[in-house]
């Protein structure tokens, strides 16, 4: 069970940075002179923060069936 967890929290931590990364690089894309770009960088932020929200929440509710 514990494998389970680590996959899990290595995936998030994996997440994390990934999201990190994104938005730095998002932080040097102009909005005006490259908005297409901007707008699937931005999208895709979005897409992977939403699918940290569900691990997240997934984790949390296998950790109180454990219990």
């Amino acid at each position: 069970m514990s494998r389970v967890f680590q996959k899990d929290a290595d995936q998030e931590t994996e997440m994390r940075t990934e999201i990190q990364n994104m938005k730095m690089e998002l932080s040097t894309v102009s909005m005006m002179d490259e908005f297409a770009r901007y707008a699937r960088l931005e999208r895709k932020i979005n897409k992977m923060t939403d699918q940290l929200k569900t691990l997240g929440k997934k984790c949390k509710h296998v950790q109180q069936d454990c219990r």
